[in-house]
């Protein structure tokens, strides 16, 4: 499936209890997933698409992770320990936590954004989005009130900072510099994650009950489009990406292509057809049963 010229392709994916970034274990499992030059046609039963790469022991107790961010400028990668109301920051080239941070009451979105030297995070226990310094680890903003912040995008034209109010039905615009509020954008229905498009510079959010995928104008902070999703019900993860990207719910990829709001839900039967039962798509990484929590501290592996 091919994308219309200047097109960015919006893959989006159901909310699910097993999803990676809601692990309630022992561990996190993070996999090397290497598909350079790899069509689907060409995936064979015997090759493998996921490797371990090393299993690191993390500080606090085996309670929920939330969402993940990937600093790919510096090398780190930010990780909402939840239920440890903690932000844990874990070095790639080192391969060690170089960080904890306390502070960040039942702590859900987390977005890195190396150019301004932050990264955001959702303080959901205290109903606010805060910023933090990536050099010295010190929060240095924070701003609300918004009822359950959960996913955050990052405009950097705008250097507008837009929050997912899960609970209160709205994307949240704060100023990316101060975390003050500026508005909220009403949308419908909750909110589920927030993702920035860097193909059209739009936000886009996918929405719980009314199952449509909007998009925000950053400029002006107002709605310029929504599209339906048949077939999708309560959507809630989003990930706009360059190229053919099928998020599968159950045996039906959605692909959306979003240039012009065209999204729809195209279906990519034959997309990975041949790799079916072998690429977790929907869920790259997910067990099928997870140890319940002890006294044994957290991992990733």
């Amino acid at each position: 499936m091919t994308a219309p010229k200047g097109s960015g392709k919006y893959a989006f994916r159901m909310k699910n209890p097993n999803r990676l970034c809601e692990l309630t274990s022992y561990s996190i499992v993070a996999l090397s997933l290497s598909l350079t030059g790899v069509n689907a046609q060409s995936v064979k039963p015997t090759q493998t698409a996921l490797t371990e790469v090393v299993d690191v022991a993390l500080p606090g107790p085996a309670v929920r992770f939330d969402y993940q961010s990937l600093d790919a400028t510096n090398g780190r990668l930010y990780i909402a320990h939840m239920n440890a109301d903690q932000l844990v920051v874990f070095d790639l080239a080192s391969r060690k936590v170089i960080a904890n941070l306390d502070g960040f009451k039942r702590v859900h979105g987390v977005i890195a954004v190396p150019e301004i030297n932050r990264v955001f995070a959702s303080v959901t226990g205290d109903h606010q989005a805060a910023a933090v310094d990536t050099q010295s680890f010190k929060k240095v903003a924070s701003g609300g009130p918004i009822d359950y912040p959960d996913g955050l995008a990052y405009a950097p034209k705008q250097k507008k900072l837009f929050v997912s109010d899960e609970h209160g039905g709205v994307d949240a615009v704060l100023d990316g510099a101060t975390c003050k509020l500026i508005t909220r954008v009403p949308l419908g229905g909750g909110a589920g994650n927030t993702a920035y498009d860097h193909v059209s510079g739009h936000i886009l959010v996918a929405v719980h009950s009314v199952n449509q995928l909007v998009a925000i104008d950053p400029n002006t902070n107002t709605i310029l489009g929504k599209s339906p999703l048949p077939g999708i019900q309560n959507p809630h993860g989003i990930a706009p990406a360059e190229g053919d990207v099928a998020i599968r719910e159950g045996d039906q990829p959605g692909v959306g292509d979003g240039d012009a709001m065209r999204v729809g839900t195209e279906i990519a039967q034959d997309m990975f057809r041949s790799a079916e039962g072998r690429l977790g798509v929907d869920d790259p990484v997910v067990s099928e049963q997870y140890p319940q929590p002890g006294s044994e501290g957290a991992r990733m592996s």
